[in-house]
């Protein structure tokens, strides 16, 4: 599933995660579910936390930007299981707790032959000017 959408988020603060690289690695079991964070600087102020579901294949269940106790963007996705995968099924994104945008996928086919072996950004609709995060980097197309 690949998707963009223009919002508010957590690069477009001053002192950035994505402006930063990453310090230290934490993991930790969290119930049925592994957590990792990632830490940006000395004091934990920034961080990005993933709750990832180990019956899933390590499927991310929610991925969140914080800035001290504030989080400041989530992703909260479910998945369905299809032609032997996990797929995300739906996912809710928000930002300072608010939900700004979500989206469900109705339907989902894999390696058919008749799929096209390469996907495009022209074939995602994907107009110039746009911006998008590249691992976590800015880049202008």
């Amino acid at each position: 599933m690949l998707g963009f959408h223009d919002t508010d988020g957590a690069a477009e603060y001053g002192d950035q995660p994505s402006d930063s690289p990453v310090i230290r690695w934490e993991e930790r079991r969290a119930g049925d579910f592994v957590e990792v964070t990632a830490h940006y600087d000395s004091d934990s102020r920034l961080r990005r936390v993933w709750l990832l579901n180990p019956s899933m294949g390590m499927q991310p269940t929610r991925c969140s930007a914080w800035l001290g106790d504030e989080e400041i963007t989530r992703c909260e996705t479910s998945y369905d299981f299809s032609e032997g995968r996990w797929f995300p099924s739906a996912s809710t994104f928000y930002f300072r707790g608010q939900p700004r945008a979500s989206l469900s996928v109705v339907a989902a086919s894999f390696d058919k032959p008749w799929h096209d072996q390469e996907l495009t950004l022209g074939d995602l609709g994907v107009v110039p000017g746009i911006q998008i995060l590249e691992a976590g980097q800015p880049v202008r197309i």
